[in-house]
C-alpha cells in the first residue's frame, strides 16, 4: 500500500523527467517544465508571486543547492524571453531539481 501511494504521489516527477528528456537543452521548455513541476508539488498561492530572483531563490531553497541562483539555472528566469539561449548543463540541473526537491505538506 505504501509503495503504491508513493508511486502515485511521484507520478508528476516521472512525467517531468520524460518532458526534460524530450526538451533537450531548450531553456524555454525547461523553464516551463520547472514551473509545472513546482505547481504540482507546492501550493499555487506560494508560487504565484515568484519571478526573477525570488523564483530562483525558491528553486534553490526547495532542493538545497545554489544551481539556480549561482549556476546555469540563472537562465530559467529569462528563458521564456530569450528562447535562442542554450545552456548545456541546464537540463541536467532541472532533472536534478525534479528528483531532489521537497514537497509541501501545507494544504494537503
Amino acid at each position: 500500500y505504501r509503495w503504491r501511494r508513493a508511486y502515485r504521489a511521484n507520478a508528476y516527477r516521472r512525467a517531468a523527467l520524460d518532458a526534460i528528456a524530450a526538451a533537450a537543452d531548450d531553456p524555454a521548455a525547461l523553464a516551463a517544465i520547472v514551473r509545472r513541476t513546482a505547481l504540482a508539488a507546492y501550493p499555487r498561492t506560494e508560487l504565484a508571486q515568484l519571478h526573477g530572483e525570488s523564483w530562483l531563490a525558491f528553486l534553490d531553497q526547495s532542493y538545497g543547492d545554489t544551481g539556480f541562483t549561482a549556476g546555469p539555472g540563472r537562465v530559467i528566469a529569462t528563458a521564456p524571453y530569450q528562447p535562442s539561449l542554450r545552456v548545456a548543463e541546464l537540463s541536467s540541473l532541472v532533472a536534478e531539481w525534479v528528483r531532489r526537491h521537497g514537497t509541501a505538506t501545507v494544504g494537503r
